[in-house]
Order: C-alpha cells, then structure tokens, then sequence
C-alpha cells in the first residue's frame, strides 16, 4: 500500500511538473512570436511557434539593392548598404531656416502649465510610467522586457525609480541609455532596397520610462496647442474626422458645376517623414510654443542622444550617430511631430486669412477648409488657378526650408472638380510638378471616390481576412485559439473602413462566409460541414452562442458611435461641416433626407436613426430641453409627453415646470402633463447650474458604447428571428465556467448544441456516425439531442473508453 501511495504521489508530482514545463514552453513562443492577442492555457506552441518561423522569415534579408541599384547578397555588404543609406538618411542638411518658424508660431504655454511640466517625478509617476509599457513588446538593446519590470517591481522599482528621478534633475541621459536597435520591417511584399524597409526603433525600458512620463505630460495639452485641422494623437479627436470631411470635400468636388472658377484636392506624401526632421526645427518650435527651458532640454536630451544599430537577420550590425530625425517606436516622437506639423498649419492659416489659399467650403453655411493632417498625410483643398498654386508653393518651400521635410510629388495626387478643362489640369498638374491624377485611390486607408458598385470598393477588405484566416500558421491553433482569433482579430479587421462607411449588404455577408468557413473548416483546409447557423452562433455565450459579432449589426454600431460624437461634439470640425450641408437650421435627430447626400452621410445617417432609439436629456437646469419635442420622461428609454401640446405651451421648455427652488411645480404639471405626473415627478433635476445632457440610455454612464450599441442593433435586426435558448439550461456554469482546457469547452458546447457526427445527428445529416459509449448515458435533459453529463469534470476525470468501445456505423 505505502509502495503505491508513493508511487501515485511521484506521477502527481511529475505530471504537475509536465504542465508546467509545457506552460513555461507556450510562454517561450508566445513572447518569441510577438502575437499579442492570443493568451495562454490552450497549448497554442506549436501556433506560436510557426508564428515565430513566420516572422524571421518575413524580417530576412538575403539580398539588397544598393544606391546604384545593384543587388549585393553577402552578408557584409548588405550591412554595409543599410548602414549608408541611414547614415546619409539621419545626417542634418545645412542651411536649414528657422526664423520663419519665430514670425509664425506665437507662446500658448502658460507658466502654470510650465511649473507643473518641469517637476521631478514622483514615485506614483514613475510607476505608472513602467506599467503602461506592454510587457511583452520586443526588448532594446539591453535585451531586458518590460515584463521583467513588472515582476520584480517590488525589488527593483525603488532603485530604478531614483535613477529615473536623476535625469529629471541633472538633465542627462547615462551612456548606453538611449542606444536603440532598429528592426527593419518590409512595406510590401518582395522588398528591393532600403528605402522599402520601415525603420522601427526597440528602445530600452529605461528610456521608455523616461519617455512614457513626459509624454503623459504632454498629452492633456496637446488640444490647445495643436490646431483642430490635426486629428492624429490629440485627444477628443478621431481619424474618422479627416476621413469623412475629405470624403464630403472630394465629393462637393466630384458634383460641383463651376467652371471658371474650378476647385482641388491636393494629397500630398511627406518623404521619410520622421526621419528627415531637423533637430534644430523642433527645439525652435518647442521654445517658440512657450515650453521652459529646462523641458526643452529634456526633449532635445532624449531627441539627440540616441546611437543606431541595426538588427540584420538576428544580429545587431552596424552603428550610426544620427544629426536629426526622430524615431518610430519611442513614444515621445508622435507627440513631437505633430508640434512640429502644427508650423505647416499656421503657414496654411495665414494664406487663408489674406486670401492667398482660400480653402474649399461644401456649403454656404459650412467652415471653409485648405488643408488637413494626420501626422504626415497631408490634403490641402483650394482653388485650381495660378495664383493658389503659387501660394502652396510658397507654403511648401517655407516648410521644407525650415524642417527638412519634403513632398513626393511622385507619390502625390490632385483631384479636380468636375467641370475642369483639360487646359487647366496640365497647367496645374505642370507647376505643382505632380502628374498623378486623385480620385480613385485612397486616403488613410479608405476609398476617396464612390460610384455605384460600391461593394467592388471594399473587396480588399474580405480578401485581407481570407488570407490572413488560411495563413500557414492558423494551421495550428486549437479550437479555443480559433475562436480568440475568430473574435480578437478576424471580426475586427474590417472595424476601420466599418467605422466610417456602411459596407453593402452583400459584402458583409461575404465577410460573414469567410468567417463561417474558418471556424467550422479544418485546420488543414479541409472544407467541412457547418453545424449551426451563423446567427446563432452570434448569441451570448449565456444564450448558448459563442459570441461572435453579426458584421451588419457590428456596422451600425460603429456608424453609431460616428453619429454619437456628431451629436455630442457639435463644434467638432467634422460637425461644423456636416451642419453646413445637410442641417443647417436643423437639429441633427431631427429627420433629414439623404437624398443627394454623400455615402458617408447616408451611413452617418443609418447611425443616427438607430442612436434615436436610445438618446434621452437627462434634465439639469431644464433650459435647453423642450417639453414636447425632446424625449426626457425617463432614463430608461426615450419617451416624449403625448400631444397635442396646448398652444401657448408648444414652445415652453422643462426649466418652465420648475420652480425656482429647483423642485417640480406640480401644480403646472397637473394642469399640463397630468397623465405624465408620476414619471416626472420621480425624476430628480439637477443644479441650476448644470445644463441639461444627452445620455445613451442603455449605458448607465449615459455615454455611448459600441458595445451596448451593438446589442441595440443587434436586436432591432434579428427581433423575432432568432428563437429564444431555452433558461433550463445554465450554459456560463455548466460549460464556460469550468475548471478545464479551453478546447475542450468548446467540444462541450458542440455537444450540448448537438453539433457533433454522433448517434442520431451523424445519421441525420448522412454521415458515418459514432455509437456512444456507456459513458455518455444522459443524466440531465439538454437543450439537443446529445447527452451531457451534469459536471463537465467527469469527463476529464471518468475512464478512458477502450477502442472497440466506439464503432462506426456506415
């Protein structure tokens, strides 16, 4: 008995062992593979692996084109091109101008501002500056993660928070502190030369830390300092801004009927934006904008002590000691380039003023607009006469003069208005030195121009998901690593354009099949059958679902939450516009035609209809909402007084029903409202000196969220079509709660939804099925056909089945 007891003992204590050595292995890989979405626990190794192998081979470099344009294959040779190249690319240009930069930018840095920007971190600070950092992003030089941080934060954090607190105080970086490894990423798929590889920088976390407060400090004030026609990196601000007010410009173009006086759209590509900038130019810009000397000198500290070595196959090569530019991967260099930009903007401002580069307005009552960013990209909007082109030229020289910063005229484009002559387009065309006709490529990602068949506009999309869904290393993922992928990444690639447009029906359902096929598919490619319909598989996992987003449903929340900031952020930029055009003197939820609109403006317009649904006033003062026309009964739902109103009181708002001890004046209630007594009189007003606010009503916080938005349309879509999972069975604690690998939760789920070829199921369907084996007997009543038993833990802890206990019936 002792001698089995022993023994049973051994083999518990080796098999613990076993699971953590494949634990310990799974984690080797995954931080190896940089896949950040999938978690640990269901033995993915073999995925991460692959991932990793994917990787290396992507990132290799066998051949280079040098200079001349001849390919150099050995190893030192290549590295002796690369070095060159980015040598020559981060060396300063002389003669570089920046006393335009001192007549154009004016101080907006208060010395309060100042004194709260130069205090020495404090130990919260600084803590909360390592946490930030991903832990499993790629190590710099000193080859330590940010995960080791975090682990041994508890021994180490007091020390490294004192040399962090040094820089702050001396000013000076120790040496070996900002070296930085540059990875060397492909743009496209066979790249030639150096200029076809994106130089991203791996800093040390020591450096990151440094990097990581300066920036938080920066952050909050970035709105006032950086003009509204930048949306990149400033808070309150969406890449959506640029995309559709570029979208209703490049459409006001494509139906304008001017002739004479013809109107363009200039998309312009800044070379090697980043690294080209001057260090002169932004430490100009930093004292021009008011900062204190002592942060200036903590930026150009942090800008100009970095020293480049390249990883080439693996191994750090090569050492450069760059003059300027900043770099790809170090938080603070976002932040310092759109300060930088914000010169270009003044530039643009001024020519507008003084009616050099009068913009372009889409209507009367709209904002007039010359130009827009995000970070490098850059479109600037005007007339297509000598005159503005000369004004841009102008613009362009100062800018270029001052930051180093120059346009790809090859890679740039002009869309003209409708009606331009051929004459005026060459002319144009000939002293912009751009050649490139705009219209039917792309801006930030998305389509410039739409025409009817809108859906061939947005194939790419589908395409990116099927590739990356039959992609070599999908091949190993388990069933729980797919349905992640399936969620985290697969769903979530077409958010963007999603975002911004309404996709056609056709599409998404495209996307839908792509979808389908991974999950029920073989990892092999084997195509296999499909158990359950997709919508129900869209259900809550409380629901007996897996989760998974319905793409039309998921649209309409994403034009939603588009339509929400319109409502919510009426001085906006992008408002402004949309007000112009298409409701001038008019309230937004108010009925608005589409017709003639834009096809951004109809999906912002899908948006809105769904968002009225759900919109209420919560009453603070009760001065902005009207009685009749606004829906403020109730924080629930949307509920307006039933009509008709009398006439002296069509007009009145609730502040008029209040009295002036901020209490309800039931006796003008029951004269008026009698029938809605009860509901107002259990709402509780706000202070007189709070405004009345628009609330989401499914969000307890009243803000929107694509989440509770994807519910609401979610459930407008499907009301009625999707029968009801019966509640006698507790999925969450039978299922998904359990104790047990990933993999096999997912098995069991199959099982209950009767999504397995076995028994009369297999038969049904025509399939070669499996008999059951004695195990598997029903002890509880499922919602189908196959039994479970009442604890998914007794199939992980019942007996094995024997082989010639499971037969096959053909």
């Amino acid at each position: 008995m002792t001698s089995n007891a022993s023994s049973e003992t051994l083999i518990a204590q080796i098999n613990q062992e076993l699971k953590e050595a494949y634990k310990a292995e799974e984690e080797f890989w995954r931080q190896r593979s940089r896949q950040l979405w999938l978690n640990l626990g269901d033995k993915n190794s073999g995925y991460f692996h692959a991932a990793t192998r994917g990787r290396r081979a992507r990132n290799n470099i066998s051949v280079i084109e040098d200079e001349n344009g001849k390919a150099v294959y050995d190893k030192e040779n290549i590295e002796k091109v690369i070095t060159s190249y980015f040598t020559a690319m981060f060396t300063s240009q002389s003669g570089s101008r920046t006393d335009t930069v001192e007549q154009s930018l004016i101080p907006k840095i208060t010395e309060e501002t100042n004194a709260r920007l130069i205090q020495i971190p404090s130990p919260e600070e600084v803590n909360a500056a390592i946490f930030s950092i991903h832990p499993d992003k790629a190590p710099g030089p000193d080859g330590f993660s940010a995960s080791f941080f975090h682990t041994n934060w508890g021994t180490i954090g007091t020390d490294v928070t004192k040399e962090i607190q040094s820089f702050f105080t001396t000013g000076l970086l120790p040496q070996g502190v900002n070296a930085t490894h540059i990875c060397l990423i492909p743009k496209k798929t066979s790249p030639k030369s150096v200029a076809d590889y994106r130089p991203i920088a791996l800093c040390n976390v020591y450096y990151k830390i440094i990097s990581k407060i300066l920036t938080a400090r920066l952050h909050p004030l970035l709105n006032g300092l950086v003009s509204e026609n930048q949306s990149a990196f400033v808070p309150g601000r969406a890449i959506s801004d640029n995309v559709m007010i570029t979208h209703e410009i490049l459409h006001f173009l494509k139906i304008s009927q001017a002739k004479k006086r013809g109107s363009m759209a200039i998309k312009t590509d800044m070379t090697k934006a980043y690294d080209r900038v001057e260090w002169g130019f932004i430490k100009s810009v930093l004292e021009r904008l008011g900062f204190h000397i002592k942060w200036v000198g903590w930026i150009m500290q942090c800008v100009s002590s970095v020293t480049f070595q390249f990883l080439i196959n693996g191994a750090a090569k090569g050492s450069v000691n760059p003059t300027r530019g900043i770099r790809q991967g170090d938080p603070l260099s976002p932040y310092l380039f759109i300060l930088c930009s914000e010169f270009l903007s003044v530039l643009c401002y001024k020519a507008q003023e003084n009616g050099q580069l009068a913009g372009i307005k889409v209507a009367n009552r709209g904002p007039q607009i010359n130009h827009l960013l995000f970070a490098d990209d850059t479109m600037f909007f005007c007339k297509s006469n000598e005159k503005t082109c000369k004004a841009l030229k102008e613009i362009l020289r100062k800018y270029e003069e001052a930051s180093r910063q120059k346009i790809s005229c090859q890679k740039s484009a002009i869309t003209f208005s409708k009606k331009t002559t051929e004459y005026v387009k060459k002319r144009v065309k000939s002293f912009m030195g751009i050649n490139q006709e705009g219209g039917q490529g792309k801006y930030l990602g998305l389509p410039e121009a739409f025409g009817r068949r809108k859906k061939d506009l947005f194939n790419a999309v589908v395409d990116r998901i099927r590739q990356r869904a039959i992609s070599w290393s999908t091949k190993q993922l388990s069933s729980a690593g797919k349905l992640v992928m399936l969620k985290s990444v697969l769903s979530a690639m077409p958010t963007y354009s999603m975002s911004c447009f309404k996709l056609p029906v056709k599409l998404c359902k495209q996307i839908q099949s792509v979808l389908t096929r991974f999950w029920w598919d073989a990892n092999d490619g084997k195509r296999k059958m499909c158990w359950i319909a997709w919508d129900k598989l869209t259900l809550g996992k409380r629901e007996g679902g897996l989760g998974l987003r319905d793409i039309q449903s998921f649209n309409d929340a994403l034009l939603n939450k588009l339509s929400w900031r319109i409502l919510t952020s009426p001085n906006c930029l992008l408002a402004r516009v949309l007000k112009g055009k298409y409701f001038p003197t008019s309230n937004f939820l108010d009925g608005i035609s589409t017709e003639g609109g834009s096809h951004g403006w109809k999906g912002i317009s899908i948006g809105r209809d769904l968002l009225k649904e759900k919109v209420g006033r919560v009453i603070g003062n009760g001065k902005s909402t009207r009685i009749w026309d606004d829906p403020w009964l109730s924080t629930k739902e949307p509920i307006r007084p039933m009509g008709p109103a009398p006439e002296y009181a069509k007009d009145m708002k609730v502040a008029d029903i209040l009295l002036p001890s901020g209490v309800w004046n039931e006796a003008l209630i029951n004269e008026m409202l009698p029938l809605h007594k009860e509901q107002i009189l259990s709402l509780v007003p706000g202070s007189f000196d709070k405004d009345d606010r628009l609330a989401w009503l499914p969000q307890a916080s009243g803000g929107y969220s694509v989440k509770s938005g994807y519910y609401t349309a979610r459930a407008r879509k499907f009301a009625g079509a999707i029968p009801e999972i019966s509640n006698d069975f507790n999925w969450i604690s039978k299922v998904w709660d359990g104790k047990f690998a990933p993999k096999l939760k997912i098995f069991l789920w199959r099982a209950v939804q009767g999504a397995l070829p076995v028994g009369k199921l297999g038969k049904q369907r025509n399939l070669a099925s499996i008999h059951l084996h004695p195990l598997w007997k029903p002890r509880i009543h499922t919602p189908h056909a196959v039994p479970l038993q009442t604890s998914a833990r007794s199939v992980e802890s019942g007996p094995v089945p024997k082989p010639n206990s499971i037969q096959r019936n053909h």
